[in-house]
């Protein structure tokens, strides 16, 4: 390592190749950014592909904030800062939905005026009351040569004067209005009202359906056209010049900025909002979404002809390969030694083990134990750093050491990220504790698959696992242990814990980087499954002899 004085450069005390989350990582998020091509994508206004789909820790977020270096016009919205908590607490809107009508319509329409507003003030720098006043003039003489357009004239000269406000205070209002719509002429109590779902769920039927008959009446009537031609507006007289594009990114999506239901069906509506605004071709809406948020999402928005299909054209997913991956850790090591030291030219090579004959290659060691994604990465080598304070190399021993604790770590971490979407992940996950690195159905004990089951049946929400356990437990059913182990290595394979290989000659199908999911009768006619080397020391995996790479590997201290 280059080094002025020539003495040995010690890995010093908290030694980091950066955070895993990319907010966080202010240090090396930008110098050490990695593109496999998805920026380019990400800056074409004229690409669909404007969800950004991944796991946790796969990039999304970098990603977005790697566009807004690279682009000029780019508006970050952040849903913690829109009224939703607002529409959590009215009473009003808690009473119609809970009677039954459906306000997808409403939540269409939140999203695409504060959309159309984020970029109103962005193009015409609305930051003040009287910024309103030039933007209203200008609006004024767009309806006086194009008629046609005067609802979405109107539209922008009503609420023109509010832009400039915080998004939370215009979407309050926004809502307020539509509360206002859904009361009028309302023949219920007060009372009732009141009590916002707890209200709906007293009424008797006629009540209920006069309550729907009403509600629906009025998003029916929700003012969608006008703002279909307002973008229409936007497309002819704003963001005409192909030389000026703006974005607008959404992110944040998973965080705790509305209840689950409400959260649900509000980034469905966004998703289709996304679709809406493919009209204006320099304009480009981005969000990033894990990919089990998602999952979600659809599945508790699922109404009848739900077709998923029709969404894939807007996503892209992120799915690294082990040189992408390589490129990241040897950028952040390189970056760790040149900011601390001053050193040039560190790489990966000069602090860890000496390639050896005989002997794994210690960086494609360290990969293999990820589910290929940078958070992982940087959290193993990180942990190597760790371990290995006041030396000049890491060592084998060290590499070994951190395994047991990053595993460890990381099959807990994952098992938070599924547990929404599969609630019977902790339990399923311990049908592998001890089980051989290699094994087949049979190899599962049958005292501790029926274990599972009584402990997946007291599970109050649902996923596939619990289903069956509760039927099960019916005297009358005919549902089976099988059924239930085949629901369970579907789950086990869809995070990642798994690997299924259904042919000798064929490589093993991995969730994150083959096949996204086994079908129903995939776990039958899998020859072996095989357990991810991330789980092996955090499940106490038995390793055969033909997987293990550091069989006799004598120490290099």
């Amino acid at each position: 390592m280059a080094n002025g004085d020539k003495r040995p450069i010690l890995i010093s005390k908290n030694a980091s190749i950066g955070a895993v989350d990319a907010y966080e990582d202010t240090e090396y998020r930008e110098e050490c950014f990695v593109d496999p091509g998805w920026l380019g994508e990400a800056r074409d206004s004229q690409s669909r592909r404007s969800v950004v789909l991944g796991r946790t820790g796969a990039g999304k977020s970098a990603l977005l904030l790697a566009l807004g270096r690279a682009e000029e016009n780019v508006i970050e919205v952040d849903p913690s800062e829109f009224a939703f908590r607002y529409i959590e607490n009215s009473n009003v809107i808690q009473f119609f939905q809970a009677a039954g009508v459906n306000l997808d319509l409403f939540y269409r329409l939140l999203w695409r005026h504060v959309l159309v507003v984020e970029l109103l003030k962005k193009r015409f720098r609305l930051t003040h009351p009287n910024d309103s006043l030039g933007f209203l003039d200008q609006v004024n003489q767009w309806v006086r040569f194009n008629p046609a357009r005067k609802a979405a004239m109107d539209y922008l000269r009503r609420w023109g004067e509010k832009f400039w406000e915080t998004t939370e205070v215009r979407a309050r209002e926004l809502t307020t209005k539509f509360e206002d719509e859904l009361k009028a002429g309302l023949k219920v109590g007060g009372e009732l009202l009141a009590l916002g779902a707890d209200g709906a769920s007293r009424l008797g039927v006629q009540e209920r359906e006069e309550i729907v008959a009403r509600g629906n009446e009025v998003v029916s009537g929700i003012q969608m056209r006008e703002l279909r031609d307002v973008i229409g507006v936007l497309g002819e007289k704003v963001f005409n010049d192909e030389r000026s594009k703006y974005f607008v990114v959404v992110d944040k999506l998973d965080e705790n900025w509305a209840k689950e239901q409400t959260r649900y069906r509000l980034i469905r509506a966004l998703v289709e909002e996304i679709r809406s605004f493919r009209e204006l071709k320099n304009v480009k809406i981005l969000a990033a979404i894990r990919q089990d948020l998602l999952l979600e999402v659809f599945d508790h928005t699922r109404e009848a002809g739900f077709q998923e299909e029709k969404y894939h054209d807007y996503f892209f997913n992120l799915r690294w390969s082990s040189q992408d991956l390589e490129q990241l850790v040897q950028r952040r090591i390189g970056e760790l030694y040149r900011r601390k030291y001053r050193a040039e030219a560190v790489r990966f090579e000069d602090i860890f083990p000496t390639v050896k004959r005989g002997r794994p290659e210690p960086l494609r060691y360290i990969l293999q134990r990820t589910l290929m994604r940078p958070r992982d990465a940087i959290a193993f080598v990180n942990e190597c750093l760790r371990l290995a304070e006041n030396r000049e190399r890491v060592s084998w021993k060290v590499i070994r050491a951190a395994e047991g604790s990053y595993s460890d770590r990381r099959v807990k971490a994952v098992c938070d990220e599924w547990r929404a979407h599969y609630p019977s992940v902790d339990v399923v996950v311990e049908l592998l504790r001890g089980l051989s690195s290699r094994f087949g159905r049979s190899d599962i004990p049958q005292d501790r698959l029926e274990a599972a089951i009584v402990r997946c049946a007291t599970i109050k929400d649902d996923d596939p696992c619990v289903v069956i356990a509760k039927e099960m437990l019916d005297p009358a059913s005919k549902m089976t242990s099988k059924a239930f182990l085949d629901e369970a290595l579907r789950i086990l394979y869809k995070i990642g814990f798994l690997g299924a290989r259904f042919a000798k000659n064929e490589p093993i199908s991995w969730a994150f980087s083959h096949e996204d999911e086994l079908g129903k009768g995939d776990t039958r006619r899998t020859i072996s499954f095989h357990v991810h080397k991330m789980c092996w020391r955090g499940l106490g995996t038995r390793v055969l002899e033909d997987e293990d790479e550091l069989r006799g590997l004598e120490e290099d201290d």
